[in-house]
């Protein structure tokens, strides 16, 4: 994606090689709670969509998904300027069904994404090859992400969900499904 970006824009095109990003493809051995769940891990920054999630979170039905009333659905592992804004409207929009974790370190953030039904990479700006996308797959768990940027180059029917940016609803709908 982003070395089609940058021949469009005439950038030294005959220079351009592509690097695929990689990670450590060594999965804990240890055994998880695997339970309904979502997970985000990543910076809490505006142009990461989590706000869009929070919402498509609060559009589920708790008891449809066999969920106790002191299970949350979402697990929000990392920090950054809007996550008070975002705990806000967790409080507002989907009470109970959100945690936030900050920032994790590795062990405990693949244990996370281990016992998660999917990872969800809601960003509504071009992400080119996001990490977060490959360690889920390293720890053999689907993602629902955005159909911009990069992201359909690694999200399939076979490996994900694909939703436009910005639609609770849609992505509500596509988060119930993966769920039940």
């Amino acid at each position: 994606f982003l070395a089609g970006q940058v021949r469009r824009a005439g950038v030294y095109p005959d220079r351009i090689r592509v690097q695929s990003n990689f990670t450590d493809l060594t999965v804990p051995a240890d055994a998880v709670d695997q339970r309904p769940a979502l997970v985000f891990a990543g910076r809490l920054s505006e142009e990461k969509g989590v706000d869009t999630l929070v919402r498509a979170v609060g559009r589920l039905d708790r008891g449809r998904l066999g969920l106790a009333d002191d299970q949350p659905l979402l697990e929000v592992a990392g920090d950054g300027p809007v996550r008070g804004e975002l705990e806000r409207l967790a409080g507002l929009v989907a009470p109970g069904l959100v945690r936030f974790h900050g920032r994790l370190a590795r062990p405990d953030l693949q244990r996370l994404v281990r016992g998660a039904t999917a990872s969800a990479v809601p960003s509504r700006w071009y992400e080119n090859q996001p990490l977060a996308v490959l360690e889920s797959f390293a720890l053999g768990v689907p993602v629902v992400g955005t159909d911009l940027g990069g992201l359909p180059e690694l999200v399939d029917g076979d490996t994900g969900w694909l939703v436009a940016p910005d639609d609770d609803q849609g992505l509500a709908a596509v988060l119930a499904s993966v769920l039940a």
